[in-house]
């Protein structure tokens, strides 16, 4: 078996560490997938086989699902809330620091001005600033499929890149192979960036993750960017392997 196959082998094999589903119907798009690398399987370059099943079990393995985004929208959520005046120093907004506006009273206990929680939802950041509970819905399907999409499209460039680096350095093509070792450590220091946030936040590793006021980590723009800019090294990366392993 070449390297290709055994390598698209193994990772639909991890797809069995998933099991068993909670539903029937939770195994069809496991055997779309599969059915669907067996048909790519039969084209040339092999790689498109190996792609598909890195994406998507890249998708399956990272936390979040449609399930969980339940949420209320902004407005009522914010209709709901409660809000206090400062009485003391000790009662700031706990992203901008500010002690002169009223304040909100978030579901877990922590307090955000008015104005920073507008912001909250200007930026998509839908989670407490502080212990990262989900809050309220703003565009989170997109959000999540765009954050949980670029990190898959990451996940397959790097490995791509890494068995042209591996054929490069066969071929004695150090140099070649050096530039491909180089993209592979790129992308994955992004990919390190989600694995970060995974490791803090759980299955709400995708939602906004703001450092101060009006800045966020991941947001609509900069997941969208993410993802089309992961489609089109993709597409840059097959066409570079189509020629390598055709």
């Amino acid at each position: 078996m070449e390297p290709i196959q055994a390598l698209t082998a193994g990772v639909l094999c991890s797809l069995i560490l998933q099991y068993p589903r909670p539903t029937l119907s939770a195994y069809i798009p496991d055997l779309i997938a599969i059915l669907s690398c067996l048909l790519l399987h039969l084209r040339k370059p092999t790689t498109l086989s190996l792609s598909l099943a890195i994406a998507y079990a890249a998708w399956t393995f990272l936390p979040g699902s449609f399930a969980s985004l339940n949420l209320p929208s902004y407005t009522t959520f914010k209709r709901n809330t409660t809000f206090i005046q400062p009485k003391n120093d000790s009662d700031e907004c706990k992203v901008c620091w500010d002690t002169a506006h009223a304040l909100a009273r978030l579901p877990c206990g922590h307090h955000v001005c008015e104005g920073c929680l507008d912001l909250m939802n200007e930026h998509f950041q839908t989670a407490c600033p502080m212990c990262r509970r989900p809050l309220f819905s703003s565009y989170d399907r997109a959000v999540f499929v765009l954050t949980k999409g670029s990190a898959a499209c990451g996940a397959v460039n790097t490995i791509l890149h890494l068995l042209v680096c591996v054929h490069e350095v066969r071929s004695a093509k150090y140099y070649s192979a050096m530039f491909s070792l180089g993209f592979s450590c790129m992308i994955g220091r992004h990919l390190w960036m989600y694995w970060t946030l995974i490791q803090h936040f759980g299955e709400n590793w995708w939602r906004g993750s703001p450092a101060t006021k009006g800045e966020s980590a991941v947001s609509l723009r900069a997941a969208g960017l993410a993802l089309v800019t992961g489609i089109v090294l993709l597409c840059s990366t097959l066409c570079t392997s189509r020629a390598i392993f055709s």
